[in-house]
């Protein structure tokens, strides 16, 4: 929000923001002198819903000088669509570090069900190359095909302004967007298999970012998309190609010996400002597209020099797909500050390009892999945890092994949290906490068994990346935790034995009846006066084991009747085991 204050004297200044901070209210606060008059505004404020900042500029009446206070950020509504910093850069005191935000990333990833599959579009380049002017007219693109209003014009036609719900931009030549950002409404594909997410990055080469966490924000914005866009500026020059391979090269160095795939999935050269296209040209969009794929193959064909030769190779070796696209110069206008995205003011030609180059990405924007296998939302955040927490230490990059290691590390866990699902979920059936029917020890045995095999399988068929002895390892960690899993199984099957507790009835019962039948058969065999003193004994022992099993019955009759219940699905399972042998 801009607001002007114009005054007559620099001493009137201070008290002019006072009275502007109090107000609530839209003012144009005119201070001349010492009277102060305050009128209700109705062109005298611009308000920028995407920025989330607000500064008050006073212009001095008298020399039309400016002074620029900035106010404390607002917090945008977390509801509305807008754009969440998932990784932010510290200042010199911090050493610049390299700061990822899990939470920030998972309230965006809750959005969406777990299983969903990702896809990531990213796009990264140089500072002031228009990143975020580009991403904004991704978000625009998505949001008018996806909408069934005003059909009869082309999506751009109806875009009048481009600085409200979409990712922050200006122009100008300052910096704008710092660290990595990601826009917090995924975009569901219309079959709900998988979801979209748009990423913004802090632009390189900047005069105020090392080499080094120039390194970083590449290297992530790499790891997390499937659809990687670097943006450069006119033409693909050899130092562009030289800086990807040098961000690149960890990822080869941990490809190395473990497979012939290259890493990450697709990397499109996009050429702003491209001045490559012949003028006979200008009217078939089909032929320029064709001098794109042209111009791609000389970039990238092979040279007779060794080093140029190696960062082509390099390159290859990382992206399966590699392509390359041109938009030519979206007009002057887009220059201007004043410049709000009013896709009148642009170039004819800029639009028609780019409404192709819309179509193109997001026709194309393959589910985000890893190794080979397709990543869930769920794993898509494990990931970027292990990931981030490689450049968090003092913006250093990684060194390859380093992320080698990450890597194998997160997808043998992922391997071995799969492999424990399939165990569970299948004794949970059998013998878990909501099952009613005891399962003789034997059965209980044998479906572990199949259960444990099985889910050992699993385990091998996933984790096939890294260490060979890291793998073996955690293989070992998961059958051990499989036995604890399956002793825990016994208890709760053992809890429904049917005979479980029968022996404080059983025996107390049985001391009561032997006391019993023996005073009975001494009283009948010994004479009075010989077994007078040993019937006594066993009448008072058949009297107060009988009195016990009195009490106990009193105090646990809900006890007893669960005991009556074990002592018939005792039987029930005795009578089934005779009738399995005799057949």
């Amino acid at each position: 929000m801009t607001i002007n204050i114009i005054t007559g004297h620099k001493q009137s200044v201070l008290l002019g923001i006072a009275i502007l901070l109090l107000s609530q209210k839209n003012t144009f606060i005119i201070i001349t002198n010492n009277t102060i008059e305050t009128i209700v505004a109705q062109h005298s404020m611009t308000l920028s819903p995407s920025s989330s900042e607000e500064s008050v500029v006073l212009v001095e009446h008298e020399d039309n000088t400016a002074t620029t206070l900035e106010k404390e950020s607002l917090t945008p509504d977390e509801d509305a669509p807008h754009a969440v910093n998932i990784v932010s850069i510290g200042t010199e005191t911090t050493g610049y570090a390299f700061q990822f935000h899990p939470d920030r990333l998972q309230a965006i990833l809750s959005k969406v069900p777990s299983h969903y599959k990702v896809k990531v579009v990213s796009v990264v380049g140089a500072f002031r190359t228009g990143k975020s002017f580009l991403l904004s007219w991704f978000l625009r693109y998505i949001n008018r095909t996806l909408s069934t209003e005003n059909e009869t014009k082309k999506w751009y036609e109806q875009v009048d302004e481009l600085q409200k719900g979409v990712f922050h931009w200006q122009a100008g030549k300052e910096r704008d967007t710092t660290g990595i950002w990601m826009w917090n409404t995924p975009v569901v594909d219309e079959k709900g298999e998988s979801v979209l997410f748009l990423v913004d990055t802090q632009g390189m080469f900047d005069h105020e970012t090392s080499m080094n966490l120039t390194a970083c924000i590449f290297g992530f914005s790499t790891l997390l998309s499937s659809y990687q866009v670097y943006n450069v500026d006119k033409r693909i020059q050899e130092d562009n190609l030289q800086q990807l391979a040098l961000f690149s090269e960890y990822a080869v160095t941990a490809m190395e010996d473990q497979s012939e795939t290259a890493p990450f999935q697709m990397l499109e050269f996009l050429v702003r400002d491209w001045q490559h296209f012949d003028e006979e040209d200008e009217d078939n969009v089909d032929r320029m597209e064709e001098s794109m794929k042209e111009y791609l193959d000389q970039v990238i064909r092979e040279r007779d020099v060794k080093d140029l030769q190696e960062t082509r190779e390099q390159i290859l070796n990382t992206f399966q797909n590699i392509q390359c696209y041109g938009l030519c110069h979206p007009g002057f206008a887009v220059t201007k500050k004043k410049f709000s995205g009013q896709a009148s003011d642009m170039e004819p030609m800029f639009l028609r390009l780019l409404d192709r180059y819309c179509t193109r990405v997001f026709d194309a924007v393959p589910c985000k892999q890893i190794h080979g296998q397709t990543i869930t939302v769920a794993e898509f955040g494990n990931y970027c945890e292990a990931y981030a927490g490689l450049f968090a230490q003092g913006a250093k990059f990684p060194q390859a092994a380093t992320l080698l290691d990450a890597t194998a590390t997160t997808n043998t866990t992922n391997a071995k949290l799969t492999a424990m699902q399939l165990y569970t979920q299948g004794m949970d059936r059998t013998a878990g906490p909501h099952c009613t029917n005891y399962v003789p020890p034997q059965e209980l045995q044998e479906q572990h068994e199949l259960l444990r095999k099985q889910s050992i399988k699993a385990f091998q068929e996933k984790a096939n990346f890294g260490n060979k002895q890291k793998i073996l390892e955690a293989k070992n960690r998961l059958e051990e935790e499989l036995s604890e899993q399956f002793t825990v199984y016994e208890s709760l099957n053992n809890g429904r034995n049917p005979l479980l507790g029968l022996e404080v009835y059983v025996i107390p019962g049985l001391v009561a009846a032997f006391a019993y039948v023996l005073r009975w058969f001494t009283d009948a065999t010994c004479s009075h006066t010989v077994c007078r003193a040993t019937s006594q004994a066993l009448h008072h022992t058949w009297t107060v084991v009988t009195c016990f099993l009195l009490i106990v019955g009193a105090t646990k009759f809900q006890q007893l009747k669960a005991m009556f219940q074990r002592i018939q699905q005792a039987v029930g399972v005795l009578l089934d085991a005779q009738k399995e042998k005799k057949d």
